[in-house]
């Protein structure tokens, strides 16, 4: 199966009407630059509005991070400004409904959606599909079981670098003593005084950037889904837990399943927020203070063990380790029971959603699960959705085998996007509130006189 983009002739559905909507639809943004203002700011960009009323609308306080810069300052920049010329905010939308709208347009399987084309100069449907962009606003809007997999792509925009990318993670950590810095990350890290080191030097400095970093927009977006009822599950592979610093993201720490009481959030490669004993159940908060001296050491509560043991003239036994809990290549995860028991009744529990974001797949574990969820999805007629800055490759689409839609482009785009589209609603798909009847009362007749 090939990712391309197919030609507006081959879509299904009402392709005349999307037309007639689409050349109808005002052009509603355009944005030029204008020397003869303050230029302090490079992304500095000013908004015309033609053709377009804001009439009726219900606003809310606009809330966006500012991202560091380049091509993506300037977009969201721009999208910044588009929604608060309309008075919006990137909150998801909000619809009360029992049952969805139907669904107008389904993409061929694979449809690629680049917003990478995206500049915010032009009207919107002449920069992108609006099909694909309904599609995406539906799912993300009406669905009522959403599984949601992210990987480290969702931190970037709060500056946590990701392993792969120009800032490479792993490429700062390598050295010929240590090998590749994915080395780091290996239970073997702990059979070298060396390696040992510069672990607890990197996850210093992981723990410093997610304590100072704030959560990104799609992880608000992912918060509002949650907060409507709308989100079954949410699986990071990431350690940052900027996710469950949202009010509707929460976690447990150890993680347990009740049929009754499942966290949204679960977390597949652990926290950097915890410590636990490698020997015992011991779990206790990270905090700064432990970095003063030696961040791998023996677990109090095994020593603790030991001296009360040592009273009673038993035999002392060897101490467990405390360290980080989080995930490292070649170990089991310590929660792996309970997670894959939640995994097991989310399939059984007829998800209609899945989106996949900033993440390549390459765990094997995360890849299966990715799979599995898309079946059923699939079955119960939803909607796979990939997001990245690149399209998945060819071995993950033949695995996968059912994404509906490949949006190329930065995850933080999307929750302004759907927010702005869901506003035009340029194929009226959008639910219409309900208006109370007001119930007539009948004339009430007066009482018959009384016979004498």
């Amino acid at each position: 199966m090939k990712v391309v983009k197919p030609q507006h002739s081959s879509r299904s559905g009402s392709t005349k009407t999307a037309d007639a909507l689409r050349r109808s639809l005002p052009a509603v943004i355009k944005i030029e630059s204008d020397s003869e203002t303050d230029q302090s700011d490079g992304d500095v960009v000013f908004i015309k509005q033609e053709q377009h009323q804001h009439q009726g609308h219900q606003h809310s306080p606009l809330s966006l991070q500012r991202p560091e810069s380049g091509q993506l300052s300037r977009k969201l920049t721009a999208l910044h400004l588009i929604l608060q010329q309309f008075k919006l905010s990137t909150t998801l939308p909000h619809y009360s409904f029992t049952r969805k709208p139907k669904l107008k347009f389904r993409p061929p399987p694979c449809t690629v959606l680049n917003l990478n084309s995206l500049t915010f100069t032009a009207p919107l449907e002449e920069q992108v599909e609006l099909e694909d962009l309904y599609f995406l606003h539906y799912a993300l809007t009406f669905a009522k079981k959403t599984v949601v997999i992210t990987g480290a792509g969702v931190s970037v925009h709060s500056g946590i670098p990701d392993f792969r990318s120009s800032e490479r993670l792993f490429q700062g950590l390598a050295n010929k003593s240590t090998g590749s810095g994915k080395n780091l990350f290996d239970y073997n890290v702990f059979r070298s005084p060396e390696s040992i080191e510069k672990f607890e030097n990197m996850i210093e400095k992981l723990y410093h950037l997610s304590t100072q970093a704030q959560p990104s927009p799609f992880h608000h977006l992912i918060n509002d889904i949650s907060k409507q009822g709308r989100l079954l599950r949410s699986y990071t592979q990431n350690i940052d837990c900027l996710d469950t610093q949202l009010d509707n993201l929460q976690t447990m720490t150890p993680l347990t399943f009740s049929k009754t009481d499942i966290p949204p959030t679960v977390q597949l490669h652990g926290s950097i927020k915890s410590l636990n004993c490698s020997k015992c159940s011991h779990i206790t908060e990270l905090t700064p203070h432990y970095f003063t001296s030696k961040l791998i050491r023996p677990c109090p509560s095994c020593e603790e063990l030991n001296v009360v043991r040592s009273i009673a003239g038993k035999r002392t036994q060897n101490s467990g380790i405390l360290r980080p809990r989080i995930v490292l290549y070649n170990e089991f995860h310590p929660d792996g029971e309970v997670i894959g028991s939640i995994t097991e009744r989310d399939l059984k529990s007829k998800p209609d959603c899945l989106i996949v974001t900033g993440t390549t797949l390459k765990i094997p574990g995360v890849r299966r699960l990715v799979k599995e969820m898309a079946k059923v999805v699939h079955a119960n007629n939803g909607y796979v959705i990939w997001i990245n800055i690149d399209e998945p490759p060819q071995s993950v689409i033949d695995y996968v085998e059912y994404f509906d839609l490949v949006v190329v482009g930065d995850c933080q785009l999307i929750p302004g996007l759907v927010r702005l589209f869901d506003y035009l609603d340029p194929f009226q798909s959008n639910p219409k509130p309900k208006t109370a009847k007001m119930k007539t009362q009948k004339p009430t007749r007066p009482p018959k006189a009384s016979k004498m």
